[in-house]
């Protein structure tokens, strides 16, 4: 496989006067008579024939321009492909004006920020060990509110409060008050809800356009296996406060394990009945998610290469004209996570020292740091980078391997265990793209 590592992002160039780079984030994906170019960027992938390739691959090493390029056909017919090819990649941001240098887009980014690491339960599967002091105290009342001014000026597209658990904090309200007074984008709430009474819930529904309830079960003896006994019924008494009040948006997720992957019905059933959302989520085997595998974790079955009859099944579904999945993961440019300390991580998945790319209250210009990818030359996003299913070990040759992968914290636990239930059956299948 080979990968483009050049340039940095831009959405447009002029005219046919621009020389042009790849985007850094574009991987090539050759087969015989075809490539695949997949943009791991925003997920958008094109197949166009290896000669032209090979033509925008030398144009771009040779620095000629778009027009450079258009010209040197004879026959009208190639000119207008050429000329369309290039639209096209300029629209999927693909390609892009050599010395342009843009930003990401604070429309897209979504940040979350760990405002405690303190919680009343201790949930089997939480990914942080909420509760157990593991990392650190809590930024008090007027350093938080210097983080959260940061956050605000970069004006993210939304703004996720969660922890631990949220209400545990004194100046919960305090905190929640002052962001409302500047900031005009998503405000977020991830809760257990036990906490919730008439007071919080209605403060809950005046200030924030979500509320995201963990259950994590249907009932008292699938909840209790995962939140401790007795929890599921504050859970839902907290969630009957919130439609009382006339919260905007509710709704309740459940991490699928080993104990609950067979009630996702029962689970959208409930929520029906609750006139709430539903969500189920993957788990993660980190933090105490790790110390309880063994209970928790769903067992992945071994897979074999398709055999002729599925395949053919799977052409009769047209599936080569289907647009593939690839490997888009936001961490760090469409998502942050901050926790309780002011350090900040590409996702709630890489909260160890080793992925930290800084600390808020430590960068005198956070909105440049962030929207110019000042972050790109720090260790903590070159190690979470590595986890890019192109640049890993057993991957990294595998042409199929960014159509394999959405997520770089699955991929990390399978590398941890050296286990890939699913490479054979995704070669057989992801082969039809290129039929």
């Amino acid at each position: 496989m080979e990968k483009s590592h050049s340039g940095k992002y831009c959405s447009s160039y002029s005219n046919v006067d621009n020389t042009f780079n790849f985007h850094e984030k574009l991987v090539f994906l050759r087969g015989d008579m075809k490539t695949m170019l997949s943009n791991t960027y925003n997920g958008e992938v094109l197949m166009i024939s290896n000669q032209c390739v090979d033509i925008l691959r030398n144009a771009a090493r040779d620095r000629l321009t778009v027009g450079n390029v258009i010209e040197q056909f004879c026959d009208d017919s190639d000119k207008d492909y050429f000329t369309n090819l290039f639209s096209v990649l300029k629209d999927k941001q693909m390609i892009f004006p050599e010395g342009h240098h843009c930003t990401i887009s604070p429309e897209m980014l979504k940040i979350s920020i760990d405002i405690t690491n303190d919680c009343n339960l201790r949930c089997t599967h939480c990914c942080v060990s909420a509760g157990e002091g593991l990392r650190g105290l809590d930024l008090n009342t007027e350093k938080m509110k210097v983080l959260l001014d940061k956050v605000i000026k970069l004006c993210p597209r939304s703004i996720c409060i969660s922890g631990g658990e949220p209400l545990l904090r004194s100046d919960f309200e305090k905190l929640i008050t002052h962001i409302s007074e500047t900031y005009s984008g998503g405000l977020v709430l991830m809760t257990n809800a036990t906490l919730i009474n008439h007071q919080k819930a209605k403060f809950i529904s005046e200030h924030f356009d979500h509320v995201d309830v963990s259950i994590d079960g249907v009932d008292e003896a699938s909840c209790s296996l995962v939140r401790g006994k007795g929890v599921f019924d504050q859970i839902i008494r907290g969630i009957k406060l919130l439609k009382e009040y006339n919260t905007k948006s509710v709704i309740a997720s459940m991490v699928l394990t080993n104990n609950n992957q067979d009630k996702r019905q029962t689970f959208e059933k409930l929520c029906d009945e609750l006139g709430i959302g539903s969500i189920c989520r993957g788990y993660d085997e980190i933090g105490r998610g790790g110390e309880n595998a063994q209970l928790l974790a769903i067992k992945d079955k071994d897979s074999v290469a398709l055999s002729e009859e599925q395949r053919n099944i799977l052409r009769k579904r047209n599936f080569a004209k289907m647009k593939p999945g690839i490997f888009t993961c936001g961490g760090c440019e469409r998502e942050l996570t901050i926790d309780n300390k002011g350090d900040i991580f590409p996702c709630g998945l890489f909260m160890q020292e080793e992925y930290r790319i800084g600390n808020v209250l430590e960068i005198s210009n956070f909105t440049d740091f962030i929207l110019e990818r000042k972050f790109v030359d720090t260790d903590g996003y070159r190690n979470f980078s590595n986890y890019f299913p192109q640049y890993t070990k057993k991957c990294g040759d595998c042409q199929f391997s960014v159509m394999c992968w959405t997520c770089a914290a699955n991929l990390k636990q399978k590398i941890e265990k050296n286990y890939y239930p699913n490479c054979e059956e995704n070669k057989s299948a992801f082969s039809l793209y290129w039929e």
